[in-house]
């Protein structure tokens, strides 16, 4: 699995300097890295998968997500019970729970964190004080995983999955961190599909108006005399008019 050598020896060596002093073992949570990542074509839906084969790796409440593109930054906040040997973590939009197949996620991060141009994704520990468990550690980044537009999938169903070198298109497969795992089909959020559906509606009005017009004054050539609000044409009065 690849890892940052200098922050992993950085973290190594403020561990050794710990062991001069006993102290209770503290769990920290820089040894996940991504696995996954999924999103639909406008963003509402999308969820990050990591991965770690480390145990003690719960103190998440030290660790954010960097996007470099735009420099957000996702702080997941509080820590994870149990051991996570062998666990997976599942980061994901609000709208990600309520699609058919999804499980639930650990953690909820904004719609459109995962930008659909192409991104580099990294993860971070926060700067340690003096006095803490692991003293004065500075920021220091862990894994980092770069995409670009062509091979994030928008389409509702595929996904990137990383298996270190490659990367590789495949159906999406989320599992969260008490194992559950399953498979979406992401939708366009209803607000978002009202909108379009209005906006189609209000260009065949449009596009029907001018027509219905013309078959009108067609029918009813008498009334051609006297004008009519939005009519872009005109036509002669009758003879018995003019005389």
């Amino acid at each position: 699995m690849p890892v940052v050598a200098s922050a992993r020896a950085a973290l190594v060596g403020a561990l050794a300097a710990l062991c001069l002093t006993p102290r209770p073992a503290a769990a920290f949570g820089h040894l996940w890295e991504f696995t996954e990542l999924f999103s639909n074509a406008d963003g509402s839906v999308q969820f990050i998968e990591m991965f770690t084969d480390t145990t003690n790796e719960n103190g998440l409440s030290v660790i954010f997500i960097r996007s470099t593109a735009t420099g957000e930054e996702f702080h997941f906040g509080t820590n994870l019970g149990g051991n996570t040997l062998n666990r997976h973590l599942l980061i994901a939009t609000a709208a990600f729970a309520a699609q058919p197949g999804a499980v639930t996620p650990d953690y909820v991060m904004p719609d459109g964190f995962l930008r659909t141009a192409g991104d580099t994704l990294t993860l971070w520990n926060v700067a340690q004080p003096p006095g803490g468990p692991y003293p004065s550690l500075p920021s220091l980044m862990w894994d980092s995983f770069t995409y670009t537009a062509a091979q994030l999938p928008t389409d509702g169903t595929n996904a990137i999955h990383r298996h270190p070198p490659m990367l590789e298109i495949e159906t999406n497969s989320p599992t969260n961190y008490a194992g559950q795992s399953g498979s979406i089909t992401a939708v366009p959020e209803p607000g978002a599909a009202l909108l379009l559906g209005a906006g189609l509606a209000a260009l065949a009005a449009v596009r029907r108006r001018p027509r219905a017009r013309r078959i009108s004054s067609a029918l009813d050539p008498g009334e051609a005399a006297v004008p009519k609000v939005g009519h872009h044409f005109d036509r002669p009065a009758p003879a018995a008019v003019l005389s």
